[in-house]
Parts: C-alpha cells; sequence; structure tokens
C-alpha cells in the first residue's frame, strides 16, 4: 500500500515525531533523509504518496516536480523556517512552515490532510457558492462582499489566514461571474520565476525548457490567482504592476484585443500595508490591489459555524464512501467548539477524517476519536476546563486565556459570555443593524430573518433610534350636535 505522506528530512527527530503522530492519526507515512535515498523506493511512476513534505534545500523541487510530472501527481509541501524562498515548484508546491516543536507537529500533519481534502470537497460541491458553508454574521457579510464584486473586472484583493478559504472564495468570483466556466489559474507566489508571471499574463505557454516548463495553460479569459502575492520578487511585481496599468488604459480605449483578458484575484496572509512598511512590497501595487479588498475571517472569528461545518464534511466525506454519516456525540461537539483552531478549515477537515478512521465505521463520533491535541490544547494556547450539559441543553464551556470566558453552544449558536459582561442592548443593536443591513433595510424580511413579528422588529428599531417613530395621525374633531337639555325643553 502507498503511503499517504512521505517527509524527506535530514532531521531524524522531526522524522520520528512525524511517523510517531501520523500513526496515531491513521495516516501512514514514510520518512527519507534525502530525495535520493526516497527515490530508490518510492519514486516510480504509479507507487506515489499523496503527499510529499520536503524539509530540505530549494535544488531538491525540480526532481520532486519531474517525478510528479511523470505520473506520480503529488502535493509538494515545502517545509521553510522563513525567508524568502528561493525555489518554485509550480502549483503543486505549498510553501510552509516547518513545525517549531513536537505539539505542533499534530496540527500541522491535521492541515496537510485537510489541505488534500478540502479542494476535493469544493469541486465535489458542484460550484464554489455550494461549498461555501456557514450562517454567521461574519461569513454571510464575506459572502455578500465576494457575490458584490464577482461582476466587476478590476483586481481583487483576499486576505486572511492560512487555510481560512481565500482559494475558495477566488473560485466563486469566477463561478458566480461574467467567467463562469473559463479557466482558473492558481500559481503561488513564493520564489516563482518573474518570467514565468510575465508570460502568463500575456498569455503565452512557457517554454518546457525555462523555469516552470509547460505546467500552465493560458490564463487569458479567465480568473488568475495569486497566492500569497507579498512572496512576489521586484521584478515580478513590476510586471504585475504594469499588467494592470495596461489593462485598465485599454479598457478605457476599448483596445482589449492588445491585453490578456485575465481577472487578477491576489491573496495575502495579512494587509499589503504591513509588507509596505516592511520595505517588501510596493506602496503603488498595494494601492491597486487593495482598491477591492475583502478579509476573510478565521474559523475562531465565527465559532457558531464549526458545528454546521463539521456536520458538513461529515456528510460529504459519506456520501462519496457510500456510507452513512456519523453524528457528533455532545463531549465531541464541546471539544470541537472550544478549539481555537490556528490551522482554519483545512486543520477541522483534517482532524475529521482521522476521527473517521478512529471511529472505523461506527454511527458516533465522541471524544475519544478527536486527536489529542483538540481535547488537551497546547500550553501556549487557552486553558479549557468543561463542565456537563446545562437543563436547559446548552453545552457549558469556560476558557481561561486572555481573560475567563464562558462560551454556551446548542450546535446552532455559540454565546460567549467574558467575565466582566457583555453591553446586551449594543449587542441588540448590532444584530438589528446587521439584519437591515442584510435585507437592504427591508423590515418585513428583516423581521423574517430575525423570527420576529413586524410590529416588535419596529419597536426595537425606534427603541435603539435605528428608525424613527412612526407619527400616528391625532383624531380629528367632530362638531357636537347641539341638543336640548331638560331646563331649555321646559322654557
Amino acid at each position: 500500500m502507498n503511503p499517504e505522506l512521505l517527509l524527506i528530512s535530514p532531521d531524524p527527530i522531526l522524522c520520528r515525531t512525524v511517523r510517531r503522530i501520523a500513526d496515531e492519526l491513521c495516516t501512514s507515512c514514510e520518512t527519507f533523509p534525502s530525495t535520493t535515498e526516497a527515490r530508490t523506493w518510492a519514486f516510480t511512476p504509479g507507487r506515489a504518496p499523496r503527499a510529499i513534505l520536503l524539509d530540505g534545500p530549494a535544488r531538491e523541487l525540480t526532481a520532486l516536480r519531474r517525478w510528479s510530472e511523470q505520473g506520480a501527481a503529488a502535493r509538494i509541501f515545502w517545509l521553510v523556517d522563513g525567508g524568502p524562498a528561493t525555489g518554485w515548484a509550480g502549483e503543486a508546491m505549498t510553501r510552509v512552515p516547518r513545525p517549531e516543536n513536537e505539539a505542533a507537529v499534530g496540527p500541522f500533519l491535521a492541515w496537510v490532510l485537510g489541505d488534500l481534502l478540502g479542494w476535493d470537497c469544493a469541486e465535489h460541491a458542484g460550484t464554489g457558492l455550494d461549498a461555501l458553508v456557514g450562517r454567521s454574521v461574519a461569513f454571510r457579510g464575506v459572502v455578500d462582499a465576494v457575490l458584490g464584486t464577482a461582476t466587476g473586472e478590476g483586481p481583487v484583493l483576499l486576505t486572511g489566514e492560512a487555510g481560512a478559504g481565500k482559494k475558495l472564495f477566488a473560485s466563486v468570483i469566477r463561478t458566480e461571474g461574467p467567467r463562469a466556466g473559463n479557466s482558473f489559474l492558481a500559481l503561488p507566489c513564493a520564489g516563482m520565476p518573474s518570467e514565468m508571471l510575465e508570460r502568463v499574463l500575456g498569455g503565452v505557454r512557457a517554454p518546457s525548457s525555462s523555469p516552470g516548463g509547460d505546467a500552465y495553460p493560458r490564463a487569458d479569459g479567465g480568473i488568475l490567482y495569486l497566492q500569497d502575492v507579498t512572496a512576489l520578487g521586484t521584478r515580478g511585481q513590476a510586471a504585475l504592476l504594469a499588467f494592470l496599468d495596461a489593462r485598465e488604459l485599454a479598457r478605457a480605449q476599448g483596445l482589449m484585443g492588445n491585453v490578456a483578458d485575465v481577472r487578477v484575484v491576489a491573496g495575502s496572509r495579512a494587509p499589503l500595508a504591513d509588507a509596505v512598511a516592511r520595505g517588501r512590497f510596493r506602496p503603488d501595487l498595494a494601492e491597486r490591489l487593495s482598491a477591492t479588498a475583502i478579509r476573510i475571517p478565521s474559523l475562531r472569528e465565527r465559532p457558531s459555524d464549526i458545528l454546521l461545518l463539521a456536520e458538513h464534511f461529515l456528510t460529504d466525506f459519506a456520501r462519496h464512501a457510500g456510507t452513512g454519516a456519523p453524528h457528533l456525540a455532545d463531549a465531541a461537539k464541546t471539544l470541537l467548539t472550544a478549539y481555537a483552531w490556528p490551522g482554519n478549515v483545512r486543520e477541522l477537515i483534517g482532524v475529521l477524517q482521522v476521527a473517521l478512521q478512529r471511529a472505523a465505521g461506527g454511527r458516533e463520533i465522541g471524544a475519544a476519536q478527536l486527536p489529542a491535541w483538540i481535547s488537551a490544547p497546547r500550553a501556549e494556547a487557552s486553558h479549557t476546563s468543561l463542565s456537563s450539559t446545562s437543563s436547559d441543553g446548552l453545552t457549558r464551556v469556560t476558557t481561561t486565556g486572555s481573560g475567563p470566558t464562558v462560551r454556551y453552544a446548542d450546535g446552532q449558536f455559540v454565546i460567549e459570555l467574558p467575565e466582566e459582561g457583555v453591553a446586551f442592548l449594543e449587542l441588540e443593536r448590532a444584530i438589528l443593524r446587521a439584519a437591515l443591513d442584510r435585507t437592504r433595510g427591508n423590515v418585513v424580511r428583516a423581521a423574517k430573518l430575525l423570527r420576529l413579528g413586524r410590529g416588535s422588529l419596529r419597536y426595537r428599531l425606534e427603541k435603539h433610534g435605528i428608525m424613527q417613530p412612526k407619527r400616528r395621525r391625532s383624531a380629528r374633531r367632530r362638531p357636537m350636535k347641539e341638543t336640548a337639555g331638560p331646563l331649555q325643553r321646559a322654557s
């Protein structure tokens, strides 16, 4: 049986740690000290792992890519300690930070497994929009922003942590815009030769003798997604800026035939202003890309979506396996909700895949099926203490980190109550404003969205000053009829 992971590293401690934790995650793994030794066993067509973890120099990336072109088709994860990248292996390569210690290896492997499965889940869903799962206010706001920009033609900047879903949102810009059905080309900017970017933006295929080979089709007519755009070199940034200027001028003059018809979507883990301040990115290019900037929230910023995503992925895994989807036990829901998810959605996917393998076809996933670091967070993370389910069905989780916080989860909503409390009226006002913004000021639709009566919603809107009180008509005075009293009649 082919291994799922193959680690190439001269560090024996890292190799032993990865093998041990991979075994705990029910994931087969082989390790080799160098690419040369690995090639003697595994580097043959038809015998390939799903992913290769390279902890070595950039020059070995070329050999790995050549092997991938021979039919191995494995994802390559290049482990680096930081600093600029000096090698590039095309679309199949992802530049990732090297695990700092033994405690970080488990979440890292789960992130890798989630990366292997996450994009497949999006493709199996039919369209990018169908793969967007979430109902939190933060998430739905991002969906609305992405859909609003899908019909445009200017560059778009997507910022957010690794694993938050920037590439998935970039695909939605294609599927929900006028370029639906055209190509979607994702290029990792880390170490990418500048001439490759120039050829892609010019719509010219690279000759096989040049860096990158003939791996990329024409991007003309589709979406070009640049992963980690801040990793572009000086020449690459100049080429991208020149292309954006030429494209804008050509559109204004109606001469698009002279410029490749490519819409650029850039991804970055941090705002471009940070890279500009460090002198690593051109201010003029940052200004052009940031004209339409959308921040993708991390998973811990939308905790009410954690269990919803978990159920979605479990159902998706079961559908493709032809089996019934197991349900999450209350203890598992509590742990998943309390965890901070530094690897975001990719780590969640990897954790669920491990839990499914440990469940071995069972109908329930409990706390015992989850990896150890989920139930026992690392020392540098928030310490979590759990309590029993309350009488009203809410799961109570107390976390102590920067400050004691009590989180209540019922499988649908997650409510966090810090020790100092919350301003309820301000929270209610924010919810009302979000509902009106979602429905574009339609009070009737906002009332349905909040499960309130129209009169009840109007009362709350008037109470918070969001809506002016409705003017009530004063009753028109009618002239009183003159009737004769008894004295008048008597006279």
